[in-house]
């Protein structure tokens, strides 16, 4: 065998040079295209940052409002500046509510006023229960009141009344306004009533009647202590605020003012048939609305002649409220200042009501006439 050249041995130098095996090169991810992280690492992260925010917050003290750092203005440099670093939360942020009634509102500031009634704008009209209301909102901030027009005589009675209160669970005045033999009456926002909340096609349970009858009981029992009998407790004078979803009582149109002495108990019979109606889902019928009827059916061992009384066969506690609010034997003053358990529980969390708000929106028809441009 012939023995190789210079030649051949610069050729095949040549040969593998050219075909010299590289390494390859590392793959460029696409810095458009988005990079989803597996489940692990997105648990991780999570644990993280929450370790880290129980670290921060556990080792800073709640500080004083006084203390607290001024919030920067929109014309401010620092909100422009990449060198602001943002400093934790105190934790005095975090879950603070103030009292309900602990000061007025800029909405009741402004429409408080006779001269400023121009500052409202009409949005439109609905009639409910024969009465015709007004949804007006303020030009200068945000909130819905509602407005009705009734007889002067009947407006200075209610007025009178509703100016002497102040309870979560009582419907609050915000103005009014005397035209002629009229007067308007301004009241926070609170459309829908309880006889609304029952007509959607999910039926009220056990709880939300206790919170219902808490709510009203409260009031009524407020009521009491100023020797007012509010005359119309019913599904129509009970109504939902928003958007804190209150349970109010409304309507003091029929409401007196008796002596220290009496203390009716006609209000808590009707509150016993408002909670009846709950129980059945829609309006009794007139003959059922009567202690006689209640007093028959208890006789009979009966759940008041429900119709669907098996669904409340296990609801003692309501029951036996129930027994308490038709029971004649007992005083008013008595079942006031010695509350039944079922309403001294203090189960007011109405968070399930926005739930049945939204659903009145969506179910129920009310005839709204939206105010025109003139």
């Amino acid at each position: 065998m012939p023995i190789p050249t210079n030649n051949t041995t610069t050729t095949m130098n040549s040969i593998e040079d050219a075909f010299k095996r590289l390494p390859r090169p590392q793959r460029v991810l696409d810095p458009t295209r988005p990079r989803v992280p597996t489940t692990v690492a997105l648990l991780a992260q999570k644990n993280g940052h929450r370790d880290d925010f129980m670290k921060t917050h556990s080792a800073v003290p709640p500080l004083p409002l006084s203390e607290l750092p001024p919030y920067p203005q929109p014309h401010s440099p620092l909100l422009a500046s990449p060198l602001v670093t943002h400093q934790p939360v105190p934790r005095l942020a975090i879950g603070h509510v103030s009292p309900l009634r602990e000061h007025k509102t800029a909405l009741e500031s402004n429409v408080s006023k006779g001269s400023n009634r121009s500052e409202l704008l009409t949005l439109g009209h609905f009639k409910q229960n024969d009465i015709e209301w007004a949804v007006q909102s303020s030009k200068r901030c945000k909130g819905l009141v509602m407005v009705k027009k009734v007889f002067r005589k009947d407006g200075i009675v209610e007025k009178d009344i509703l100016e002497r209160l102040q309870h979560p669970n009582i419907t609050k005045l915000v103005s009014s306004i005397y035209e002629d033999d009229m007067m308007l009456l301004t009241f926070e926002y609170c459309r829908f009533s309880l006889i609304e909340v029952m007509s959607v096609h999910i039926k009220l349970e056990e709880l939300q009647v206790q919170c219902i009858a808490t709510s009203i009981f409260n009031a009524l029992s407020y009521l009491s202590r100023h020797n007012i009998v509010h005359g119309s407790v019913g599904s129509h004078s009970i109504r939902i605020t928003t958007p804190d979803f209150r349970i109010v009582l409304s309507d003091f149109s029929k409401s007196t003012v008796k002596d220290k002495k009496i203390q009716s108990g006609n209000d808590l019979v009707d509150l016993g048939f408002v909670l009846m109606e709950c129980m059945e889902g829609r309006s009794l019928p007139p003959h059922k609305r009567s202690l006689s009827f209640v007093k028959s059916q208890r006789e009979r061992n009966k759940v008041f002649g429900l119709h669907n009384a098996e669904n409340w066969s296990g609801s003692k506690n309501l029951i036996d409220f129930l027994d308490e609010l038709f029971n004649e034997k007992r005083s008013a003053d008595a079942k006031y200042t010695r509350p039944h358990k079922f309403v001294s529980s203090k189960n007011e969390d109405s968070e399930w009501l926005q739930a049945f708000v939204e659903l009145c929106t969506l179910e129920l028809f009310t005839s709204w006439v939206p105010k025109m441009e003139s």
